[in-house]
């Protein structure tokens, strides 16, 4: 009889373990899958961040034109991430001397030597999240920018 009640209980506590398991993993399924799309998000920020800063500097040199920034933005981002065209929006601004944008640059030309522009890089987070195409949600803009002086 005493072989009988350690029987009955280890083949109990299998029945536990399995229900403790279907329990779990569903939870420990969704916490690897939230790191993972965290983990993309920060990603896709600094390569956009990155891009940025190459059209900073392409903005920076003092006979560059806007579509040769453009060209910056987009050679960067063809490197690191496959987005259409059409999705990146690339907006260059003057800085005022306080650091707020003054106006949008329309012709990069027209702005003198030593004259803070900020470049912006924007895209609907939607074009590169992969959690939130196949769910079908709306994470809005995630842009970068990066400031720099126009230089000869």
């Amino acid at each position: 009889m005493p072989g009988r009640r350690g029987h009955a209980r280890i083949g109990g506590r299998r029945g536990t373990a399995a229900v403790e398991t279907a329990v779990l993993l569903p939870i420990l399924t969704l916490l690897v899958l939230g790191v993972c799309g965290l983990g993309w998000y920060v990603y896709c920020a600094q390569v956009l961040n990155n891009a940025a800063r190459q059209g900073a500097r392409a903005a920076a040199h003092y006979g560059n034109s806007n579509a040769e920034v453009e060209a910056a933005v987009h050679d960067s981002l063809s490197n690191s991430v496959e987005l259409d065209a059409h999705a990146i929006t690339v907006r260059l601004a003057k800085l005022s001397a306080n650091g707020e944008e003054h106006y949008q640059i329309l012709d990069l030309s027209d702005n003198e030597q030593g004259e803070p522009i900020r470049v912006t890089v924007s895209v609907d987070y939607g074009e590169i999240g992969f959690a939130t195409n196949m769910l079908g949600l709306d994470m809005g803009k995630l842009s970068g920018y990066a400031v720099m002086r126009r230089r000869q």
